[in-house]
């Protein structure tokens, strides 16, 4: 059963230029097309910034349960340029939550 996922990231790294469709190029290869993925970026002489969000109904039924899968798939530049995140999963359950059945 699918979980509803909730991922926000913070990348910087020096700049070079296209980072932000960088950023989506490599969610389009880590992630399931259920997910829906956005990002901003911001330039200075000194750096490039990129904010993304990844959301939707996904396969992972924890926040430990992503790490494990982007720990195993992410290219190593994305952990070199990742500064930051927050997951949150929430799996579906069977039954009604308001009376408990």
């Amino acid at each position: 059963m699918k979980s509803e996922v909730f991922i926000d990231f913070c990348f910087i790294r020096k700049p070079e230029g296209n980072f932000k469709q960088v950023i989506l190029d490599s969610f389009a290869q880590l992630f399931e097309k259920s997910l829906h993925w956005y990002a901003s970026e911001k330039m200075t002489e000194e750096m490039e910034l990129v904010l993304a969000e990844v959301k939707g109904m996904g396969k992972f039924q924890s926040e430990e349960e992503v790490m494990d899968y982007l720990e195993a798939h992410a290219p190593m530049e994305f952990w070199g340029w990742l500064q930051g995140y927050q997951i949150n999963v929430y799996p579906n359950t069977k039954g009604c939550k308001s009376c408990g059945t």
